[in-house]
């Protein structure tokens, strides 16, 4: 009898070390995204880019909710530090998961109109005929092509006559491709399955 009683005793003493450490660790973890989310209102974009890169690999942990806004929150705190290279994959992330919140269409939107404009003095310097400004022009166009969507989409959402402009511009040098006359038809639609917000 003392012998099976010292048994359940271990055995509840483990179980118990184990949820106390599972719910350090669930702590630790709520405690870190406490602090990104304070150092994100705060802008101070380098604790929070280091508190967030602790949290980015343990996110499973938290609810798809709120991964996503996660996801997102970082994706923008590397834009607004410059980093839109690192920001990019997670845009993209969060889209996979959310396909209408428009914030992230923008700022893909303008990430490829900016790659694009990287290339114009490219092919101002190239002579027209040549092999190198062909693939050049079609660089820049299918650059063109990515951007399109995106920012319809952000237009859709939340329009102004700036971007709409742009938008305009993006037609007129991509051409057919752009399906001009269809533009209105789409920022319909896609007005239709806006989201503006993420929220746990």
């Amino acid at each position: 009898m003392k012998y099976t009683y010292y048994l359940c005793l271990i055995g509840i003493i483990f179980l118990s070390s184990t949820n106390l450490a599972a719910q350090q660790k669930s702590d630790d973890l709520e405690n870190l995204y406490e602090n990104f989310l304070a150092s994100r209102v705060n802008q101070d974009y380098e604790s929070a880019i280091a508190l967030g890169e602790r949290i980015f690999p343990k996110k499973t942990a938290f609810s798809e909710k709120r991964q996503l806004v996660f996801t997102y929150s970082l994706a923008k705190i590397y834009e607004d530090n410059n980093q839109i290279e690192k920001a990019l994959p997670l845009y993209q992330e969060v889209l996979a998961k959310e396909p209408n919140y428009y914030v992230p269409h923008r700022a893909l939107g303008f990430y490829y109109l900016n790659k694009s404009n990287e290339l114009v003095p490219q092919l101002k310097a190239a002579n027209n005929g040549t092999e190198q400004r062909k693939l050049q022009m079609e660089k820049y166009r299918g650059l063109l092509l990515q951007a399109l969507p995106h920012l319809e989409k952000a237009y859709a959402c939340d329009p102004d006559d700036e971007t709409l402009a742009i938008i305009r511009n993006l037609m007129t040098a991509v051409g057919p491709k752009a399906k001009t006359q269809e533009f209105e038809s789409r920022v319909a639609q896609m007005k239709e399955t806006c989201v503006s917000i993420l929220t746990e």
